[in-house]
């Protein structure tokens, strides 16, 4: 297949040499726009900010044959990675190109067959380069370094008018994720625009092991889309967080008693264990009723709100019936 000279190890290094340098050039624009606009914003909750800091991105530089598109191309992205930066440049081969023309778009392709060999999903695209912009950086591949001044005077208005748009984009998500009491944020999510639900504060309350472990396994779940696995494993989640309760309020469980059901029985039905309100315990039943569905399902029985339900199922009953740790 023909890569015009762009898939020999030396030119990637100086790809990816040149695009550390344009992502710099991104990133100096941003904050100041932060810095002078949005600081005190900033300053309450960073997690919209996704480019702010480097080690939070990466930058993935995709070098596509003449057969892609009848030419040579070159696809550069900048990433939201949270907590990890990886800098690759990787030479789409003919086998990663089977079935190509089956997509619609170019750019699902990209996204559905060559992203998910790094782990990446669409959502955390923060930057993708114009063409313009990359024929003036990468023309000259023998050249090891370009102008950033000369770069930065012909497409300072465009540069500027990404990072603005990428800010307002990024924090007008946020508000619309973060419209519930436990939509909070997690910083290791990267599958979504800023993370899912940041878990930790649940997790402190219920202070378990186990029930870090199982909820770590329903939220990998999710974020693959996997709403089934995701539901069965917060049905999991539920029990332990019921039976947690049953602990604190010296309520004896027995080794066969551990079921949801059961449990759900001792916090609200019997007189003598009561420990849960009505409501509480009707939405316990409605999330009782998912997990079963979740277990036993046909394809469609459970959906992504279903799973949004458990999760605020479980953080509400923690927060009211666990005891906070001092």
């Amino acid at each position: 297949m023909n890569y015009s000279g762009l898939d020999d190890t030396e030119t990637q290094n100086i790809i990816l040499s040149n695009s550390k340098k344009l992502e710099g050039l991104y990133r100096k624009y941003y904050i100041d726009r932060v810095q002078t606009l949005n600081q005190d914003s900033f300053d309450a909750n960073p997690a919209p900010y996704r480019f702010y800091y480097e080690s939070n991105c990466s930058i993935l530089a995709l070098i596509f044959p003449e057969e892609f598109n009848a030419r040579q191309d070159l696809e550069v992205y900048f990433l939201s990675t949270p907590g990890e930066r990886q800098i690759n440049a990787y030479v789409v081969n003919e086998e990663d190109l089977q079935n190509l023309d089956s997509y619609r778009y170019e750019s699902l392709f990209i996204y559905e067959k060559i992203f998910p060999k790094f782990g990446y999903n669409s959502s955390q695209v923060l930057f993708q380069e114009g063409q313009s912009i990359k024929e003036d950086i990468y023309k000259k591949l023998s050249i090891t370094s370009y102008d950033i001044e000369y770069i930065a005077s012909i497409y300072e208005t465009n540069i500027r008018t990404q990072t603005i748009n990428r800010i307002r984009e990024d924090i007008q998500k946020y508000k619309e994720i973060d419209r519930t009491p436990v939509s909070y944020f997690a910083q290791n999510a990267t599958q979504f625009p800023f993370s899912i639900i940041d878990l930790n504060p649940l997790m402190e309350i219920v202070d378990d092991l186990d029930f870090t472990y199982q909820l770590e396994q329903a939220m990998a779940a999710y974020r693959q889309n996997l709403f089934l696995p995701s539901a069965a494993a917060l049905g999991v989640c539920l029990e332990t967080v019921c039976s947690k309760i049953c602990e604190e309020h010296s309520i004896n469980v027995k080794n066969g008693d551990t079921q949801l059901g059961k449990l759900m029985k001792l916090l609200y039905e019997d007189p003598n264990t009561r420990i849960i309100t009505r409501r509480d315990n009707g939405r316990l039943e409605v999330a009782y009723k998912m997990r079963n569905l979740a277990s036993h399902s046909s394809p469609g029985a459970v959906l992504k709100g279903d799973c949004h339900f458990m999760l605020e199922v479980i953080a509400d009953i923690a927060y009211k019936y666990l005891k906070r740790v001092q």
